[in-house]
């Protein structure tokens, strides 16, 4: 039984509203799970990894990307470059550089998922687990570089936050506009959700510990090196949850991509090619973003924005652009599986892998002090607050468009309260 089918054909189209009723979509999805183009049914129940979802999720969200009228952004990566170098004022330089990454992001993305099409199942994962995130790593070295610890955290607090509510929310909103409602495979919203929770208690542990003690001195020193336990146990779990899709059960999840992905991973460049283009964008990422975190404090200033709003509302649109794209693009295809799995898996990548890295980075670079996971209560409770209520709206394996709504207008509350918060 096809539900997408028959709401098509009760109405001429798929917004036709005298569908399959909603509780008897919800009795069905259970016994009738949509497969994936991986997934391995054995039994009648799907098993793709978060790995395999955002993979398959950005490469048909990116695969019309060459013909995007996104592409005239283009010209503002010289002009970032020319700003950054000539120091022009600061409003000119972020700006510039801001709208230079945009493109790059999807450009590095695309590429990344290219060269996957190239390789087999592990090490296109690999790829994936260590480029999925490239925007964001490569902006929080370079404002680690600079000092600038509040925005790095800023900047991945945002990131988890802007996917899990902007990205996801924009996705269940668009794809809730086309179908009346979506159905969401049970095992991809489950893939997630244990390694988000994880990670969330890895955010609010060291605030807690941090708001129980007086001296202020002591308690930057210990913040510390309980920053850099939990950040080393985040990075271990997440490299084993790897090991364990990729390698040692392996089975139980895809080794072979088929159908829809093939076709469309026809028209793929070269390995050569891609690789070249992987190198340029990161190398370009990389100067723009030098120019745009230099920028951030006279931006903020100039046009009387705290530093916080900017770095935790702002700059994660740069880094999420490939990713928003994709999972909006691939949801209103009815593939709101791959959507979760672009956002929620992003997410995942930032908050146990990204965040932790930055943390032992910050710890091989010496100097103090060094970055914690110390995220502050506000951004910590949102960062669990995010997750809970992510849980919440996939709870029934069914989605339409009022859920959307509700994980948007979380996202402006959220830019509302941190626009009008005190420095």
């Amino acid at each position: 039984m096809d539900i997408d089918a028959r709401e098509r054909g009760a109405a001429g189209g798929p917004r036709g509203y005298d569908s399959i009723s909603a509780p008897t979509a919800k009795t069905n999805l259970v016994n009738e799970t949509r497969s994936l183009p991986w997934g391995n049914t054995e039994g009648g129940r799907a098993t793709p990894s978060f790995i395999q979802t955002r993979r398959m999720g950005m490469h048909l969200g990116l695969d019309t990307y060459a013909r995007s009228w996104l592409n005239v952004l283009l010209v503002f990566v010289p002009l970032g470059l020319v700003s950054g170098y000539f120091e022009w004022q600061d409003y000119l330089v972020f700006t510039f550089n801001f709208l230079a990454i945009l493109p790059l992001a999807m450009i590095l993305g695309k590429a990344t998922e290219d060269i996957a099409l190239h390789t087999n199942e592990t090490i296109g994962g690999l790829l994936n687990a260590t480029f999925g995130n490239a925007v964001e790593l490569i902006l929080s070295i370079n404002a680690l570089r600079a000092g600038l610890l509040d925005v790095i955290k800023a900047t991945l607090v945002g990131s988890i936050l802007s996917n899990l509510f902007l990205v996801l929310g924009m996705s269940l909103l668009c794809g809730g506009y086309v179908y009346m409602e979506q159905k969401v495979n049970p095992v991809v919203s489950e893939a997630n959700a244990g390694l988000l929770v994880m990670a969330s208690f890895g955010f609010l542990l060291p605030t807690a510990f941090t708001a129980t003690m007086s001296s202020t001195e002591k308690k930057l020193h210990l913040d510390e090196n309980v920053s850099l336990v939990i950040s080393i146990c985040l990075l271990v779990l997440y490299f084993s949850y790897l090991f364990f899709q990729l390698f040692t059960h392996a089975s139980q999840f895809a080794n072979e991509e088929e159908g829809e992905g093939e076709a469309e991973g026809s028209d793929s460049p070269s390995l050569a090619t891609a690789m070249a283009v992987l190198i340029v964008s990161v190398l370009l990422v990389a100067i723009n973003s030098d120019y745009l975190v230099d920028s951030v404090a006279g931006f903020s200033e100039q046009l009387n924005l705290g530093s916080t709003f900017v770095s935790l509302m702002l700059l994660p649109l740069v880094g999420n652009a490939a990713e928003h794209m994709s999972a909006v693009t691939v949801a209103i295809k009815d593939k709101l599986d791959l959507s979760i799995g672009i956002a929620c898996g992003s997410s995942v990548q930032i908050a146990a892998f990204v965040s932790p890295l930055m943390v032992v980075i910050s710890w091989i670079l010496g100097g103090s002090p060094r970055l914690t996971l110390d995220f502050h209560i506000l951004e910590s409770v949102c960062v669990f607050m995010a997750v809970l209520i992510v849980n919440t709206m996939l709870r029934d394996f069914t989605t339409n468009w009022l859920e959307g709504m509700v994980l948007v207008c979380g996202y402006f509350m959220l830019a509302g309260a941190v626009f009008f918060r005190v420095p």
